[in-house]
């Protein structure tokens, strides 16, 4: 057993920092920009998109414990559209509401402004139950390898807890240190605010498009 945990530990690693660094890093470092976080805040945003993130893969775990067969792609293509439309419709929503002046009266906008930890534990749980080929592959890899259920959340959380050894927290330190700089000047921190809330809009556009494609 010890052999498959520090096999899956890495793999958790090396999968941060590549597909899943490509899809987050994206949305993580335009948010933390856009929102003006400071160095602290990101390190305690960073750690609950990843704990929600390693709960969406224990749920995933707990339905391959239950399940008979292996895990194949075209079972994912329905479920991962609906998943894939409610993180562009959630990265959209975000995007508008950093768009739109805070002064302003509107209670969708203010709650997505000031709802820091929702809009983060949402992300995080949405990239994590929607499953990209090498999760896939490594859900399927446990069913192989594990006994009882207990082992599938087992192998499934300590594969998570490899992913959070990721770049991902660089980029979004780097991106509140950033952004902490340029708010010194209050035209540059206007157009930051835009740009970034421009650039996640287009993300939850392209996410879903996904969905329409």
């Amino acid at each position: 057993m010890s052999e498959n945990l520090y096999y899956l530990f890495v793999s958790g690693m090396i999968l941060s920092s590549g597909p899943c660094l490509a899809s987050c890093a994206p949305f993580l470092a335009a948010y933390t920009a856009g929102r003006r976080s400071g160095v602290r805040d990101s390190f305690l945003s960073y750690f609950v998109f990843s704990f929600f993130k390693i709960l969406a893969y224990l749920v995933l775990a707990g339905i391959c414990a239950l399940g008979s067969s292996l895990i194949r792609v075209e079972q994912l293509l329905p479920y991962r559209s609906w998943i894939y439309g409610a993180l562009g419709i959630l990265i959209m929503g975000i995007g508008i509401a950093m768009l739109v002046d805070r002064k302003e009266n509107n209670a969708f906008c203010a709650c997505l402004c000031r709802q820091h930890a929702t809009n983060i534990a949402l992300f995080g749980f949405l990239i994590g139950l929607a499953p990209c080929l090498p999760l896939v592959g490594i859900l399927n890899y446990v069913m192989v390898i594990s006994k009882t259920p207990m082992d599938a959340f087992l192998y499934v959380f300590v594969f998570g807890l490899g992913t959070v050894l990721s770049p991902l927290m660089i980029v979004m330190v780097v991106s509140a240190k950033v952004s902490s700089m340029l708010a010194r000047f209050a035209m540059l921190k206007s157009l930051l605010r835009v740009f970034c809330a421009i650039v996640l809009i287009f993300l939850g556009l392209i996410t879903v498009t996904r969905v329409i494609g």
